[in-house]
């Protein structure tokens, strides 16, 4: 378990890969090594000492297009957003399905999915903390709101 500013985060593993992280505590413990990666990276993160989670062992499991969605996301860097709109045009979909698919992320933070913005504002959030949880990330990542609040497709 890790206590973050938005509350508890349990780690959930399969086969030495995160599947998920959540305010549930997994069925079988984690895996030890990865439970003393993702803790460190989060201290980290929780610092504003934001890395790159590449190589680490990420296997949310999902539908193919919420995969592509998850993947995508991982491409925005720290203290950048991306609107619905244009990740689902770039992804040939729609708003509403990429929304879907944010809302369904298992691995949050790891993958951010807050990252994610409303053509006019913040948009939802259904991590820890709601939309203020999002707008805590955001501002983290030093993210300005008045950016946000105003960001254009």
């Amino acid at each position: 378990m890790y206590a973050t500013p938005l509350g508890e985060m349990w780690l959930h593993t399969r086969d030495h890969a995160i599947v998920a992280l959540s305010p549930h505590p997994p069925a079988t413990p984690p895996d030890a090594r990865l439970r003393e990666w993702v803790g460190a990276w989060l201290a980290d993160y929780f610092s504003s000492h934001i890395r790159s989670v590449e190589g680490m062992p990420l296997a949310p499991v999902g539908t193919p297009f919420r995969l592509r969605v998850w993947e995508r996301l991982q491409a925005i860097p720290p203290g950048r957003v991306e609107t619905y709109g244009s990740l689902a045009r770039f992804l040939d979909s729609s708003p509403r399905a990429v929304g879907m698919a944010l809302a369904a992320n298992p691995i949050p933070i790891l993958i951010p999915c807050h990252r994610v913005v409303a053509a006019h504002g913040p948009g939802g959030y259904s991590g820890a903390g709601g939309v203020e949880g999002k707008r805590f990330l955001l501002r983290l990542e030093g993210v300005s709101f008045a950016h946000v609040d105003d960001k254009n497709n």
